[in-house]
C-alpha cells in the first residue's frame, strides 16, 4: 500500500495481491504506474508451475541497490527487467524456494 505509484489501499481498490513492483528499467519514472503484465515463469522446469501465467498491476517501484552487482543483490539495477511480486502471486506460477526466477512478460 502507499508505493510509489500513489494507490491507496490496494485491497480496497480491487487489486489485492495482484501487484509488481517494477525496476527502474521498467517503471519508466511512474508512466507505467496501473500497467498490467502477464507473467509466466520459464527455464527452470524444477520450480516453474509451466501450466500458469498471473495477470498483475504495476503499482510500486523497486529501488536499485548499486552497492551490489546485478547478479548478487541488485535485482533491480539497471539494466536488468526485474518484476518484484507478493509471495501469493509469485507462488501461482513457481514454488516458492526458486527465488529469482526467469519470467516471460508481456504488457
Amino acid at each position: 500500500m502507499f508505493g510509489a505509484c500513489g494507490f491507496d489501499n490496494l485491497d480496497k481498490e480491487g487489486y489485492g495481491k495482484a501487484t509488481v513492483g517494477l525496476c527502474s528499467f521498467l517503471f519508466h519514472k511512474g508512466q507505467i504506474c496501473g500497467a498490467c503484465f502477464e507473467l509466466r515463469c520459464v527455464q527452470d522446469l524444477r520450480n516453474c508451475i509451466s501450466a500458469n501465467s498471473i495477470l498483475i498491476t504495476a503499482t510500486n517501484f523497486c529501488l536499485p541497490n548499486y552497492a551490489f552487482s546485478t547478479d548478487a543483490g541488485g535485482s533491480c539495477n539497471p539494466p536488468n527487467k526485474h518484476f518484484v511480486l507478493p509471495i501469493e502471486a509469485f507462488e501461482k506460477i513457481a514454488l516458492w524456494k526458486a527465488g529469482n526466477m526467469a519470467f516471460q512478460f508481456r504488457r
